[in-house]
């Protein structure tokens, strides 16, 4: 994707899957966002690298995280 490492701290990856999207955005550095808006998918962590840093379940929550986050970087 072309991100340096230096912005990884910037970058924000929102995912409904905890073993790829927040694992992997975890072990990269970025901001990990788990968007549990249904039960189709394990929503209880089982590794450390699954632990998402934000959870949000509805869309207006993810833009008010999103503002949040862009006021702090």
């Amino acid at each position: 994707m072309g991100i340096t490492e230096r912005d990884h701290r910037r970058v924000v990856m929102v995912g409904n899957h905890l073993e790829r999207d927040i694992a992997g955005a975890n072990r990269l550095g970025l901001v990990s966002v788990f968007f549990h808006w249904n039960d189709r998918r394990r929503s209880r962590p089982l590794a450390e690298d699954e632990h998402p840093r934000y959870t949000v379940t509805l869309a207006n929550e993810l833009i008010a995280l999103i503002e949040r986050l862009d006021r702090y970087a």
